[in-house]
């Protein structure tokens, strides 16, 4: 993910991989259930997101104070024909 020469990149660690998910015991016979998933550490100004008032106001609205009718548009039509 691109980050600002600013800001340090996002980290990605490893949490869970399919041989140490095994011991969950979440497989039923003949279907053993495994699973990974990764740790993602990254500030709140990388990649898609939206700045708060707050972010260039120390007296702006914080992200929990902002109407969520702010952040959405029409709804268009999918062009399929």
């Amino acid at each position: 993910m691109p980050a600002h020469k600013l800001f340090q990149s996002p980290i990605y660690l490893p949490s869970l991989t399919h041989e140490t998910s095994k011991a969950f015991g979440l497989d039923v016979p003949g279907d053993p259930m495994t699973l990974q998933t990764k740790f993602i550490g990254m500030l709140d100004h990388v990649g898609t997101h939206v700045d708060a008032f707050r972010h260039v106001s120390p007296n702006g609205a914080t992200i929990d104070e902002m109407p969520l009718d702010m952040f959405m548009g029409k709804v268009l039509e999918p062009h399929c024909r």
